[in-house]
C-alpha cells in the first residue's frame, strides 16, 4: 500500500497505475493473490496518492480554488475518501467485490457487510449519523465496522451478527435522542412510534 501511495504521487492516473501494475502487481500475485484482485489493489492506493500528503495534487487543486490551507484540505480529503483506503483490502479477502462469489447468501451478506462497515467508519471518524453521535455512539460504530471488516475478510458468521447487531442498537440510539428531545426522558418503541406518527401528522 504504502509503495503504490508513493509510485502514484504527483503522477496521472494512467501513469500511476502503469508504474504499479509494472512493479507491484507481479509481487502481489506471487503472494497468492488472483490477478484481477492485485490490480484493483494497486490502482485504488496509487489513485489515493492524490489525497495523501505532502503531495496531494488533488487536495492542492482543491485548496487553491477554495483559498483555504493546503495541509487542512488535504486531512478532510483523508477522510472524506478513508472508504478508498478500506475498500483495496475487501477487494483482495472477498472475491463477491470482483464479481467471483461462491455462493448467494454468502455473497449477499458480504455485500451488507462491506455497506454497513464503511458506514460504521465514516459514522466513526465525522461523528455523525442521524443527529451527531456522542463518544458511546461513536464507540458502538467502530466496534460494528471492525467486526464487518473482520466477517468480510474471514468466514466468521458470528462476527456478521455481532456488526450487524452493533448497528440496530446504534439506529435505535439515534433514532431515541432524535424524536425524544427531552434529556433524560424514558422511552420504549410504542413511544417512539408515536412520536414519528405526531410529526408526520404536523
Amino acid at each position: 500500500m504504502v509503495i503504490c501511495i508513493i509510485l502514484g504521487t504527483g503522477v496521472p492516473t494512467s501513469a500511476a497505475y502503469i508504474m504499479v501494475a509494472i512493479i507491484i502487481a507481479p509481487v502481489l500475485m506471487n503472494m497468492g493473490i488472483g490477478l484481477l484482485q492485485a490490480h484493483f489493489f494497486c490502482f485504488y492506493f496509487a489513485i489515493m496518492s492524490a489525497l495523501t500528503p505532502p503531495v496531494a495534487m488533488a487536495s492542492l487543486a482543491g485548496a487553491s480554488i477554495a483559498e483555504a490551507n493546503f495541509f487542512k484540505t488535504s486531512m478532510q480529503a483523508i477522510k472524506l475518501g478513508m472508504a478508498g483506503f478500506v475498500l483495496p483490502y475487501f477487494i483482495v479477502f472477498n472475491p463477491v467485490l470482483t464479481w467471483q462469489g461462491t455462493s448467494f447468501v454468502w455473497d449477499a451478506m458480504s455485500l451488507v457487510a462491506v455497506f454497513l462497515c464503511l458506514l460504521g467508519v465514516t459514522v466513526a471518524i465525522y461523528n455523525y449519523f442521524l443527529i451527531p453521535a456522542n463518544f458511546g455512539e461513536r464507540l458502538i460504530s467502530a466496534l460494528a465496522a471492525a467486526a464487518l471488516f473482520g466477517y468480510t475478510i474471514g468466514t466468521n458468521y458470528l462476527l456478521f451478527i455481532a456488526g450487524v447487531t452493533l448497528f440496530i442498537i446504534l439506529v435505535c440510539l439515534q433514532w431515541g435522542r432524535r424524536y425524544i428531545p427531552k434529556r433524560g426522558a424514558k422511552w420504549s418503541i410504542t413511544q417512539l412510534l408515536l412520536n414519528l406518527i405526531k410529526k408526520k401528522g404536523g
